[in-house]
């Protein structure tokens, strides 16, 4: 009798836990044998409370499945889930700029980007360090060439000494009688302000006066109003002159001369 006892406790031992207050205890043998528990036999409550906890937390999630290798279709599903857009141009712009004189095609970028499968707020992030990148080398060389440019400055200043202010009014005065239009004055100030382009006038300035290049060239850059009303008479006294030609692409640069000494004879910059 007490063999029979003994073997019917070793055996209960051996069963699935269902002591008082375990978790198995209150199963019914179809979910107490379910695969999906097997883990959580050697586990206590808190374990399995914790676990439940986390499963019911992605509930209402969504999900969204990898998507099937070779499947094209399947593939833009899935991009287009986790935030790709359907094309390049509806990605948003990054929030840092470029800097003035930085130019960047977006489109460019942005065709890179949907090629590579980058989501919205991916491009955003790559394209503004991209841009601020740039941003910095431009502003790094902008400095080196300011720099640079101080210091010929100053050596050329040392070199001309009052004559270097003289030949920064040359260049005022020949962007003044030969600029054809704002474009063409904006590259000028760029050129003859530079300490180079005041150098080159400052030995153009020198040939000028050995008249080394002919009278006519030394003097044109110093029209007076006289000269200056002289040549507009000659231009619309002689019937004969391009100022009259009926073909516009001849007549016009006539015009243009015109209108060019009138302003020297009024004073007119």
């Amino acid at each position: 009798m007490e063999d029979m006892e003994t073997s019917q406790e070793t055996a209960e031992l051996n069963e699935t836990p269902q002591e008082s207050g375990s978790f198995f205890s209150g199963l019914s043998d179809e979910y107490r044998e379910n695969p999906a528990l097997q883990s959580f036999k050697d586990a206590d409550n808190n374990a399995i409370a914790k676990a439940f906890i986390d499963t019911k937390s992605l509930v209402g999630r969504e999900k969204v499945p990898l998507p099937k290798e070779g499947d094209a279709d399947d593939q833009t599903r899935f991009w287009t889930a986790i935030g790709k857009p359907a094309e390049s141009n509806l990605y948003s712009d990054p929030d840092v700029k470029p800097v003035d004189g930085l130019d960047i095609n977006m489109d460019v970028l942005k065709g890179m980007a949907h090629k590579a499968n980058l989501t919205d707020s991916q491009f955003k992030a790559m394209a503004g360090d991209y841009i601020e990148e740039l941003n910095n080398l431009a502003k790094q060389r902008s400095d080196e060439i300011n720099a640079k440019n101080a210091k010929f400055e100053t050596e050329l200043r040392g070199q001309l000494g009052e004559r270097f202010e003289e030949y920064k009014n040359l260049s005022v005065k020949l962007m003044d009688n030969y600029a054809k239009d704002s474009e063409q004055r904006e590259w000028l100030e760029q050129a003859l302000n530079h300490p180079f382009g005041l150098r080159f006038l400052g030995d153009i300035g020198t040939k000028f006066s050995e008249h080394s290049l002919g009278e006519n060239y030394g003097s044109s850059l110093h029209e007076t109003p006289a000269d200056a009303q002289a040549k507009i008479n000659k231009l619309r006294n002689d019937l004969n002159s391009d100022y009259y030609n009926d073909d516009i692409s001849i007549r016009q640069p006539a015009i243009d001369e015109v209108e060019r000494l009138t302003k020297i004879v009024m004073g007119m910059k």
